[in-house]
């Protein structure tokens, strides 16, 4: 069980060992789909009636600009480019549960098949680690970047199993319903567990389909408007141990829409997966700002920002002990 309040904030590197794409593989995925049904008028562009000249525009541009997410180029791009960009996340992020990109099903997230770098698997055996009761004891708050939905999905599935309670899908989805996580810029339409109206993960989408769903993911300027980042940031002034697993944490605009002075006085544990040792050092730097320089886990150390993936940086420095 967790007992010291500790919050997780997610960015693509930790839904990656999952299948689902990094910032960079999404937007390649976007513009060849995009260029398939733009050369074809197939699929959802012509299903929705979209116009084929403004879609292939949004190739065009996306493919010559310089970010490298999908989110920051519609932040700061024209407004008539955020449903193209909404709905082709919306099944991109769809089509992993599917096992279209690689042949993961729901079954590897509960079964017993190998995955490198799996945190998810961890993290339960520690949260789960107490009578079914008391679960929702856990000091535990997640504030996840992502639009996927395989966290829920695998808590979900996993506590049926580890507990005779399980046998209650009720009992077990308002566990999960009252675990702490945010969204920052929205996630996938709702589970079948969550909502009686909700979609199976793994269960294709129509057009239409996708198109709902796609009014679920914000962008930064709408997420800003939004109860989410109010409820994050007193998430972290509650914690004493934050650790930030696989956010690109050059990225300053995954910061607007949190109050950093709520970092102060924790410890901040960071991965900074396959970066140079500059690029390390200037996040250090940044985040320096507002640690804990007593760092509990390793004292007078400030930020810890590693060459790490996410299991082994959460394992060599006790974020759930």
């Amino acid at each position: 069980m967790i007992e010291t309040p500790t919050v997780l904030i997610l960015g693509a590197g930790a839904s990656k060992p999952y299948d689902y794409p990094l910032g960079i593989e999404l937007k390649k995925e976007i513009i060849h789909i995009l260029d398939l049904m733009s050369y074809h008028n197939s699929g959802w562009i012509n299903e929705l009636n979209f116009d084929v000249d403004l879609v292939k525009e949004f190739i065009k541009n996306f493919r010559a600009s310089t970010r490298t997410s999908i989110d920051s180029f519609l932040n700061y791009h024209k407004k008539d480019y955020a449903p193209i960009g909404k709905i082709a996340i919306a099944n991109i992020i769809s089509n992993c549960e599917q096992g279209n990109k690689k042949p993961l099903k729901l079954k590897d997230l509960t079964g017993f098949k190998e995955i490198a770098d799996d945190w998810y698997r961890y993290l339960a055996e520690f949260v789960y680690n107490c009578d079914f009761d008391d679960i929702n004891n856990n000091e535990l708050s997640i504030i996840s970047y992502n639009y996927d939905r395989s966290l829920e999905s695998f808590l979900y599935n996993t506590l049926r199993v580890n507990y005779k309670e399980g046998e209650s899908q009720e009992e077990c989805a308002n566990k999960i319903k009252n675990m702490k996580i945010e969204h920052m810029y929205g996630r996938l339409d709702p589970l079948q567990w969550e909502d009686e109206n909700g979609r199976a993960y793994g269960q294709s989408c129509t057009s239409n389909e996708l198109l709902e769903i796609s009014e679920n993911i914000k962008l930064i300027q709408e997420a800003k408007k939004e109860e989410i980042p109010k409820r994050a940031d007193n998430l972290l002034k509650q914690a004493q141990r934050v650790y930030f697993l696989g956010l690109d944490l050059r990225r300053k605009e995954n910061f607007e829409i949190l109050n950093l002075s709520n970092l102060e006085g924790k410890d901040i544990i960071g991965t900074a997966y396959d970066l140079r040792n500059n690029e390390r050092a200037q996040i250090k730097k940044f985040l320096n700002n507002y640690s804990n320089t007593q760092t509990v886990v390793v004292p007078n150390s400030g930020p810890i920002i590693e060459n790490e993936k996410s299991l082994n940086m959460i394992r060599k420095y006790m974020a759930f002990q």
